[in-house]
């Protein structure tokens, strides 16, 4: 025999899902500020270093959230503030086509240097964001 719920018990049971959509929605972002953060790190390491100015540009934006089609979205982003030199170091190629990056620095992997470490730290992208979401359900 199902339970009635009175309308005290209803409004406060919608108060509570509400607070553990904020609380949800709050460690999302945080989820994604730690992995854009560590994502950050990655790319820097692999960025070529010849004088550093490159490494010091690639930045982590702030997570922030959207609403898209009726669902919350929540995006972080790295990129750098130095974009056709960075583009050209990134893809190894100039946009027209005229000079190609032979070599890029010793120790450092180079081209690619913010997709790459994307795909390769995938796992450690996901696990920021679940430490973070977990911390939720607990």
């Amino acid at each position: 025999m199902p339970s009635k719920v009175t309308e005290k018990g209803e409004t406060e049971l919608i108060k509570a899902f509400e607070r553990t959509k904020r609380d949800i929605i709050r460690r999302g972002i945080d989820g994604v500020q730690a992995a854009t953060d560590h994502l950050e790190g990655a790319s820097r390491a692999w960025a070529p270093n010849k004088t550093g100015n490159l490494e010091g540009n690639i930045r982590a934006a702030e997570a922030f959230i959207r609403a898209i089609e009726g669902r919350v979205v929540i995006r972080g982003s790295v990129s750098s503030n130095t974009p056709e030199y960075d583009q050209y170091q990134h893809e190894g190629v100039r946009e027209d086509g005229t000079h190609r990056i032979r070599q890029y620095g010793k120790g450092r992997k180079g081209k690619g240097f913010i997709t790459g470490p994307a795909r390769e730290e995938q796992g450690a992208i996901e696990n920021a964001i679940a430490f973070h979401l977990k911390r939720v359900l607990q």
